[in-house]
């Protein structure tokens, strides 16, 4: 198994028993090179299947193979891997199904890093409750795994292009690494072991105090260019933070983070012998410069001993002395730096090797080999001395350090005996082009004579010609030391204050603004003043100094927007001969820090949002005895319960009715085994004021387990789902009644289909009887017998009786053959052509009451209806309005039809008799007549209602007494699903 294999299973930012339940299987890959040119991408190879992925694939969980090999049906699926890849954009791509047995899939992806994420789904996934119910989700990883706390922010860090781990326990063993930190270790990840095993490269005398001081205070530390060692003999320079892990407030840990700055590393060394000559040079011209200025400050020296000879006229030998013994220290510096005073090196790389001494240091080590080699290699007597941890924390933050009489154990010059000596040092970090420590300087003054004469002193003038020696000294030095150093610094002299001197670090800060010689408020007339003169003012008057930490400054650049920078500074008066004569201002440049502090700041509480407001309920339960240590509002919401109620109480002291439940036995079985359980509409029993409450739930109890593999705590996630289970129980016994009534209007709607048949087939034979009775009797009867008396209108009401008889048993016909309405096929058919069809049918009703019928159906030419249905719904509703006209006014008969909401709207308006409200609600009854004048059997309109309804539409009258009727047919435009 390689090392991808911690991409779902060790430490994973998505647990396994997330990945088992979820409807979308996740695919790993990585690219494939050719001859190692990572400019040319070959294809992708497999790197780790999930579950789903690997059933809808068919592919092992570790496939070894690439795209193209593995899966050599699926179409264009290597090219699209390959552009995804190379693309950095989000791609689809979609495998049809190739028959029953294997389904087809679609997939998303997108590059992250050196890898491509793919989301794989089923084009038809199965229910999610059959997976839920057949499916028993593994073990989460341990308890120190972030992402069982919170899934979205692990997987960002799972994803990131930085190392991550979390180290526990008072030997800091490694609790939790991110993808990027498993390969820096190249496989040597191993839950549980201490970082000083995994990481002995990085184990030096200083490491395992920085860990604990970071443990003990909770202040981050910050570690640049550590050299970390593959078992390939590779090196890996990364940029370390080391953060208190405080989850609850309480320490819990150290969280790594690591930046990989190899590159960065090696391309300075790869041009580091082009820039040595170049930083030769600016060395001697740096040194030059110096030189200059000390020979202006021994000028000044000169006028401040001419000073002192007319006030302590018996110190005027030992002054003339110091003047001789600074010319010949400005002799020596014209000898350039190999005749330096001072001992000065430089030290190069984390290492520290010596990479340039001068003759004064190499002095001080008589027949010692210094050059290339790291300091305690080639000075191992100063293993555990503080300097040596101080230089390595020079090298790692970057922040000058200054030593005053020094004492180190050195030997003596001439013949080597080891003593005591005394040193002023300064120790500079060096910088390259990029602005990147690759070094430290190291200037270091022998005071030993000084303080053996400050110890012997006496006399006042004495320390006077001292101090002047060493402020010429130390100005040289410092002036060097300040144009390298991070913090902005500048020198004002008088009460206007006068830009004195203003190093590097000030002009990146404010750009173009240090004018030597001018007042600081004209130099920075562009920028705010922001109150800081009125301090500066304060500070000269009083003396006392000022120090602002963090303070926000807006500073307007070249005319643009201000910018607002946040800055630790400190004002310090400085005095000649105890008068003060301007300040000195060091400023440090803090606004990343304080940003990002900011930013980290606003993303805690984001998370802690999320917590709070999170829709399903949340718990944790602590050791044993299920003592309650986190919840969430949404589980105080159901309990009926405040934080302070629930919170360090176990958890059947606040809800003991669950005690009965079997919850105890669970909860005890989910310990000994430690596997995670779900459930589904779980009955719980709360005790309320009022009673007890039952309530149902989908459970799910995650155990936390420790590096160990020991359960340590349970999560619990709760969905309320109680009004939904009680919704579907009502719903399930309102279906059931349902049914059982839809049974018995069936059975009764069978029997008077059943009914309505036999009766219209049993009566045709009668009927046609009495018909042909009739038929004979008027054969048989004279000519004369026929016309007397009451005959021949008897004979004519016989014969419409028989008429309307027959017409009704023809309805009943119709009424029982509407039963297999269901059966007709629908079709497309043209409602103007069965309109004219209709008109011909009525043509000598329409001639004999003059009625004027119009008819408007261009919005919907077509009705989707068997064409004798729609014939009989437009005859039937015609012949009604021209029988049922009013006496007093010539028939007018519209016919309309649009579309609406999907559905043919026909319309058949007309001028006739009217219905009233109470009519109106009998009119589509079966036999039901409602003008006794007019012959009719009352089955025309309940027809209509039966074939507009077995196809799905409605009907529907509108009607005022003596004005008319409307009345509206609704059809679908396509066959409904009951009909499909």
């Amino acid at each position: 198994m390689n090392s991808s294999a911690h991409l779902f299973t060790t430490e994973s930012a998505v647990p396994a028993a997330l990945l088992q339940a979820l409807e979308t299987g996740v695919v790993y890959f990585s690219p494939v090179y050719a001859d190692g040119n990572s400019e040319k991408l070959l294809t992708l190879a497999f790197e780790q299947v999930s579950p789903l992925a690997q059933r809808l694939l068919g592919l092992p969980e570790f496939a070894e193979g690439t795209v193209g090999t593995l899966l050599p049906q699926a179409a264009g699926f290597a090219e699209f891997c390959n552009a995804t890849f190379q693309s950095d954009e989000v791609g689809h791509y979609a495998l049809p199904p190739t028959n029953q047995h294997q389904p087809g899939w679609r997939a998303v992806a997108q590059r992250q890093g050196q890898q491509l994420v793919m989301a794989i789904t089923e084009a038809a996934l199965p229910p999610r409750t059959e997976r839920l119910t057949t499916t028993r989700p593994p073990a989460l990883p341990a308890a120190g795994q972030l992402a069982a706390a919170e899934p979205p922010t692990a997987q960002v860090l799972m994803q990131a292009p930085v190392a991550v781990c979390l180290l526990r326990g008072p030997h800091y063993e490694l609790s939790y690494s991110n993808a990027a930190f498993d390969r820096l270790l190249a496989g040597r990840v191993a839950a549980g072991r201490p970082i000083t095993e995994l990481l002995p490269q990085l184990i030096t005398e200083a490491l395992l105090p920085i860990l604990n001081q970071v443990s003990a205070t909770g202040e981050p530390y910050s570690g640049f260019e550590k050299p970390l060692a593959n078992s390939a003999g590779q090196t890996t320079y990364l940029n370390l933070t080391f953060q208190a892990y405080q989850p609850a407030g309480e320490p819990a840990g150290i969280l790594v983070v690591g930046y990989d700055v190899t590159r960065q590393v090696l391309a300075r060394r790869q041009v580091h012998k082009q820039k040595l000559s170049r930083r030769l040079h600016a060395t001697y011209e740096e040194l030059r410069t110096n030189y200059h200025r000390l020979a202006h400050t021994q000028q000044q020296v000169q006028q401040l001993n001419q000073e002192l000879e007319a006030r302590v006229a018996a110190g005027v030998a030992e002054a003339q002395q110091a003047r001789a013994e600074a010319e010949r220290e400005r002799h020596r510096l014209e000898s350039f730096f190999r005749q330096s005073p001072a001992a000065i090196c430089v030290l190069n790389g984390p290492e520290l090797v010596y990479e340039l001494v001068n003759p004064t240091y190499q002095q001080r080590f008589p027949g010692r080999q210094l050059l290339g080699l790291p300091l305690l290699d080639a000075l191992p007597e100063f293993t555990g001395h503080a300097t040596v941890a101080r230089l390595r924390d020079v090298y790692a933050t970057g922040i000058t350090h200054e030593g005053s009489e020094v004492m180190l154990a050195v030997a003596r010059v001439g013949d080597g005996q080891v003593e005591a000596a005394y040193f002023d040092c300064v120790y500079q970090a060096r910088f390259d082009e990029q602005g990147v420590i690759d070094g430290v300087l190291v200037f270091a003054l022998d005071v030993t004579a000084k303080v053996r004469a400050q110890r012997r002193a006496t006399d006042l003038q004495a320390q006077v010609l001292r101090a002047a020696q060493r402020q010429a000294q130390a100005l040289a030095t410092f002036h060097q030391v300040f144009d390298q150093t991070s913090a902005a610094i500048l020198f004002l002299r008088g009460a206007d204050f006068k830009l004195e001197y203003a190093n590097q670090a000030y002009e990146r800060l404010i750009p173009g603004v240090a004018q030597i010689g001018r007042p600081l408020a004209e130099v920075l007339k562009n920028t705010r003043p922001q109150g800081f003169m009125s301090i500066m003012n304060q500070v000269y008057q009083t003396g006392r100094p000022y120090v602002g930490n963090e303070v926000p400054v807006e500073v307007a650049l070249f005319g643009g927007p201000p910018l607002t920078k946040y800055l630790n500074f400190t004002y310090q008066a400085v005095r000649e001969e105890k008068q003060i004569v301007g300040l000195s201002i060091f400023a440090y440049d803090v606004t990343e820090q304080v940003l990002g502090r900011q930013q980290r700041e606003e993303g805690q509480a984001q998370l802690q949002a999320a917590f709070e407001q999170a829709p399903v309920a949340l718990a944790l339960l602590d050791g044993p005895d299920y003592i309650i240590r986190v919840v969430n509002p949404a589980i105080l919401a159901f309990s009926q319960q405040q934080r302070d109620e629930v919170l360090g109480r176990p958890l059947f002291e606040v809800w003991p009715l669950m005690r009965n439940q079997g919850y105890p036995e669970l909860l005890a079985e989910l310990r000994r085994t430690g596997t995670p359980y779900m459930v589904e509409e779980q009955l719980v029993e709360f005790q309320r004021a009022w009673g007890n409450q039952q309530l149902y739930f989908h459970f799910v109890l995650q155990p936390m387990l420790d590096a160990q593999g020991q359960v340590t705590s349970i999560m619990l996630i709760a969905n309320e789902i109680t009004q939904q289970v009680n919704s579907r129980q009502q719903l399930a016994e309102a279906n059931n009644a349902l049914r059982a009534t839809n049974a018995q209007l069936t059975r009764t709607n069978t029997d008077l289909d059943n009914f309505i048949y036999t009766a219209s087939h049993d009566l045709k034979a009668p009927i046609s009887n009495i018909e042909s009775l009739l038929l004979m009797l008027r054969q048989q009867l004279p000519a004369e017998a026929r016309q007397a008396g009451m005959v021949p209108k008897v004979l004519r009401m016989m014969e419409d009786a028989i008429g309307r008889f027959q017409l009704t048993i023809a309805h009943l016909t119709d009424l029982s053959r509407l039963q297999q309405a269901h059966s007709e096929l629908a079709e497309t058919v043209s409602l103007e052509t069965t309109i004219e069809a209709v008109r011909l049918d009525l043509a000598s009703e329409l001639r004999a009451t003059g009625a004027q019928l119009t008819v408007d159906v261009s919005d919907c030419p077509t009705i989707l209806l068997a064409p004798h249905h729609l014939r009989s719904v437009v005859y039937n509703l015609l012949s009604n309005a021209l029988k049922y006209r009013h006496p007093d006014r010539v028939p007018e008969v519209r016919v309309r039809c649009h579309m609406q909401a999907g559905m043919s709207v026909l319309t058949v308006e007309d001028n006739g008799l009217g219905l009233s409200a109470p009519q109106q609600q009998k009119i589509f009854g079966l036999f039901r007549r409602l003008h006794a004048h007019v012959d009719g059997s009352g089955v025309g309109l309940y027809m209509v209602k039966r074939i507009v309804e077995n196809a799905g539409g409605t009907i529907a009258v509108h009607s005022t007494m003596g004005a008319g009727s409307a009345f509206l047919v609704s059809l679908p435009t396509a066959l409904p699903p009951s009909l499909t």
